[in-house]
């Protein structure tokens, strides 16, 4: 069940007790949060860190504060003494009675690259097709897009109305205080 997960391209984050090993996992890009904590001889799991702290306390862990400060993020940790997240595209293994954790990667995205067998023009067309299927799939009508000003935001509106979506709601924010924030100098 776990490795038909893994294989997936669903959001998801899933538990799985096999008996002596507790194991945690989530998608690979991490679009479903999972956190863990282990208390008093037990592994506590939460799609936020406001349940694990109402555990009591755990203080704030300077060493990963002051990583994430440096702009070098130590991923598994929140900031949080003793609260840690499962990273994407990985499996936490939590072994019983000793709490013994171990983490693995399942997913290896580099294990993709320079693997497309086609030419520009075909790797153009499965693009535009992945990106016009990945539009789709999260859009709603009436939804709103937030354009920034930069070809990502742009690229997502002309997708939504050239794939018969609707005419989507177009926001942008100007700050008057801030003119580098306007986009039309």
């Amino acid at each position: 069940a776990m490795a038909q997960l893994h294989q997936s391209a669903n959001r998801f984050a899933a538990v799985q007790w096999d008996g002596q090993v507790l194991h945690a996992t989530r998608d690979p890009f991490g679009l479903a949060p999972l956190f863990y904590r282990i208390v008093d001889g037990a592994v506590w799991l939460a799609s936020e860190v406001g349940p694990l702290l109402a555990l009591g306390n755990p203080g704030p862990d300077l060493e990963a504060l002051s990583a994430r400060a440096a702009f070098v993020p130590i991923d598994e940790r929140t900031g949080w003494r003793g609260i840690h997240r499962v990273l994407p595209g990985s499996t936490l293994e939590v072994r019983l009675p000793d709490m013994q954790t171990r983490s693995t990667r399942y997913w290896f995205p580099e294990r993709g690259f320079a693997t497309f067998q086609g030419s520009s023009e075909d790797a153009l067309d499965v693009f535009r097709a992945r990106f016009a299927a990945a539009v789709q799939r999260c859009y709603a009508p009436g939804s709103a897009i937030l354009l920034s000003g930069g070809l990502d935001s742009a690229a997502v509106a002309v997708t939504t109305c050239a794939g018969g979506l609707g005419l989507p709601h177009l926001l942008h924010v100007h700050f008057a205080d801030l003119p580098k924030t306007y986009e039309h100098h």
